[in-house]
């Protein structure tokens, strides 16, 4: 049973906590996440604490190995386990389903009678915090959307940064085509159209040039992302069309202008792990 409460339970975080929360939220571009420690006294939970593991990021997810969790159960603070905190970027608050936060928040719960779940982003130049409290005896019972009250005190916010960068892993970098006939040729292998829908495809398509793909050409009707790249739909008039679309990406691809502003943007993100999505 969930329900959106309006009533007084007491959910509080020390400010320097919730300051280091803010600071990863909106200086990392790769989802992160941390376990919430406090502790519970009557309708009361306080949030003093939070322990990060070690785990590898992306933009849209994150991942810690069960390996990577025994060494926090030496931690004299793992006693006072409350939950999970996550963040979602720019995204918004909400709860991912199926394997996703829901599965997380069954499985931190079953063995505790009470546990805090907090996802954070910051969407719009403003921080969005959503508070979920499972209570697991005597009844099972999920309290969404609980005020979030804060325990006033400071934060420095290089020194939250340092900290959070020893807990990423770090990955093998994405192999990014360069602007050479490789690519070119990339592009052309990788093209369908299907005469009935008049539509073309393009898959594989990495970041940079599917930005300025989707800039330049209007005929986009669909993009998605898959582990191999961006694959892009094109609505097309007849089979005549798919070759001056092909064409206009080229240009693209050779336009010098437009290839330096990719390869800044990557220059700016080399390094750092997942995918930038708009």
């Amino acid at each position: 049973m969930t329900i959106d409460v309006v009533c007084n339970f007491d959910v509080k975080i020390k400010e320097d906590i919730l300051r280091k929360i803010e600071v990863i939220v909106s200086e990392f571009n790769s989802e992160l996440s941390g376990f919430l420690i406090g502790k519970v006294k009557d309708d009361k939970v306080e949030i003093n604490d939070i322990i990060f593991p070690k785990q590898t990021v992306s933009g849209t997810s994150v991942d810690i190995d069960a390996k990577d969790v025994i060494p926090l159960r030496n931690d004299p603070r793992w006693k006072n386990l409350l939950g999970l905190w996550h963040s979602h970027v720019n995204m918004g608050t909400f709860w991912s389903s199926g394997e996703g936060d829901e599965s997380h928040i069954r499985f931190l719960s079953q063995d505790k009678d009470l546990s805090i779940f907090i996802v954070s982003s910051f969407k719009g130049n403003v921080f969005e915090h959503k508070v979920r409290v499972e209570i697991s005896k005597p009844l099972k019972i999920t309290f969404d959307n609980v005020p979030l009250n804060v325990i006033r005190n400071s934060i420095d916010k290089l020194k939250v940064l340092n900290e959070i960068k020893q807990y990423i892993k770090k990955v093998k970098p994405t192999k990014v085509i360069d602007l050479t006939k490789t690519a070119v040729d990339a592009v052309k292998r990788k093209y369908s159209y299907d005469p009935q829908t008049r539509v073309l495809t393009i898959s594989n398509i990495i970041y940079q040039d599917y930005t300025v793909i989707k800039q330049h050409i209007q005929k986009v009707i669909k993009s998605d992302y898959y582990k191999e790249g961006w694959c892009m739909k094109f609505d097309v008039d007849d089979k005549k069309e798919v070759g001056t679309i092909i064409r206009e990406i080229l240009d693209i691809l050779k336009n010098k202008e437009l290839y330096n502003q990719r390869e800044n943007y990557w220059n700016q993100y080399q390094g750092q792990s997942g995918y930038f999505i708009d």
